[in-house]
């Protein structure tokens, strides 16, 4: 099961994702020396403005995986060769110049 198809199973994980979001952000920024407010002391706008934030997190998680299934597929029809038996075939190449 791919993390947005857990994400999308479960009802209200945007905003739990945007809480947890929303706290390793201020937890890291904190480290620099910046001070967010905590999660439980934002107003319903604020919050709705985290959710925002954790759906574009979703989206591109939703690329990535989408990204990495093209690949997998790619890989899948087109095997890359051995890397010494493309070294080797180089070489011939160069030789036979």
């Amino acid at each position: 099961m791919t993390i947005t198809a857990a994400l999308d199973a479960a009802p209200g994980t945007v905003r739990i994702l945007a809480r947890h979001y929303y706290e390793a952000r201020r937890q890291i920024l904190m480290q620099s020396g910046d001070i967010l407010a905590p999660w439980y002391t934002l107003t319903e706008p604020q919050r709705a403005a985290a959710e925002r934030e954790a759906l574009v997190i979703l989206e591109a998680i939703r690329r990535l995986e989408a990204e990495q299934a093209a690949c997998e597929k790619a890989r899948t029809v087109r095997p890359r060769p051995p890397l010494a038996s493309v070294l080797i075939e180089d070489t011939r190449l160069l030789c036979d110049a």
